[in-house]
Order: structure tokens, then C-alpha cells, then sequence
């Protein structure tokens, strides 16, 4: 499999480690590709300097099931940017949106996007997802959740991690 991916790479010019780790990823649909997510900081250093690369890092932020604490999320994020992620997958408190504290969630939110701007001086843009695990929560719930992010200032809505057990 790493000798495809390494003839792959060559054919296409992907030199970089992560370049590489896209082609493993996509195979051949390069173009649906945008973004590895990271689930770990050392992960992401480990790839290098993406900043240079075509595809983006993403670093995930109370991940999977929102949990943390407001600040936490914040200095996750942070910590995500200083070490390459270009872009930040944010999971909601899924307890507090479920419970109908929108204003919680949307003031969770907004902390993570205001943490992102002050360090866009210094490491360009960063987008901000924001993730609501749909398949576990009511209409309402999710109108709010949607709310609540534009109103903070995110970029994305996203509809689920992927690992609850309530699909999405």
C-alpha cells in the first residue's frame, strides 16, 4: 500500500509527509478532499509546516462529546493553531444544547472564534466548524445550536463527529 501511495505521490507531486497522508486517505478523489483532521497536538506537529500545504489541518476541539469547559476549549483551539491547524472542528456542549442553554453554547462558541481572531496576526485566518451531533438532538435543538453559531460568529455548522451512537 505505501509503494502505491508513494507512486501516487510522485505522479501527482506530493511531496510532503501530509500530502502523502491525503493521498492515502482520497486514493484517486483528490478535489473532495480539503482538510485531515487531527485528533491529537502531537499529530499535528508531526506533519511539519502545513501551513505551505495545499490540504488543510484541522484541529478538533472538545471532541467527541463537548464536554469541556468553555476555557479548555479555548486554549485547545489555540494550542491547535500554534502547532499548524488551519481550520477548527469545535464540538458544542451537547448536554447544554439538548437542555435548551443555547445562550451557553452560543457564548462557548463565540469564545473559541474570538481565541482564533487574536491569533490571526500571527498565523493567518483560522475557520471555525462548529459541530452539533444532529442525530441526537430535537428540531429546536438544532435551529438553537445553528443560532447560537452564526450569532458567535463561526463559520461552518457541521452535523456530527461520527462517534455517537445515535449516528448522524
Amino acid at each position: 500500500m505505501h509503494d502505491e501511495v508513494d507512486q501516487l505521490a510522485r505522479e501527482r507531486g506530493a511531496a510532503t509527509v501530509l500530502q502523502r497522508v491525503a493521498l492515502l486517505r482520497i486514493g484517486q478523489r483528490p478535489r473532495l478532499f480539503i482538510a485531515h483532521r487531527i485528533a491529537r497536538r502531537r499529530e499535528v506537529v508531526a506533519l511539519g509546516e502545513p501551513r505551505d500545504q495545499p490540504v488543510r489541518v484541522c484541529g478538533v476541539v472538545g471532541f467527541p462529546l463537548g464536554a469541556a469547559t468553555v476555557s479548555t476549549k479555548a486554549i485547545e483551539a489555540m494550542d491547535c493553531v500554534q502547532d499548524g491547524a488551519q481550520e477548527i472542528d469545535m464540538v458544542v456542549s451537547l448536554g447544554d444544547l439538548a437542555a435548551g442553554r443555547s445562550e451557553y453554547v452560543q457564548i462557548e462558541i463565540a469564545q473559541v472564534v474570538e481565541s482564533m481572531r487574536r491569533l490571526r496576526d500571527v498565523f493567518g485566518p483560522v475557520t471555525v466548524k462548529v459541530i452539533l451531533e444532529t442525530a441526537a438532538l430535537t428540531e429546536q435543538a438544532i435551529a438553537q445550536g445553528c443560532a447560537a453559531a452564526i450569532a458567535a460568529g463561526a463559520d461552518f455548522v457541521k452535523t456530527s463527529t461520527g462517534f455517537h451512537p445515535a449516528g448522524g
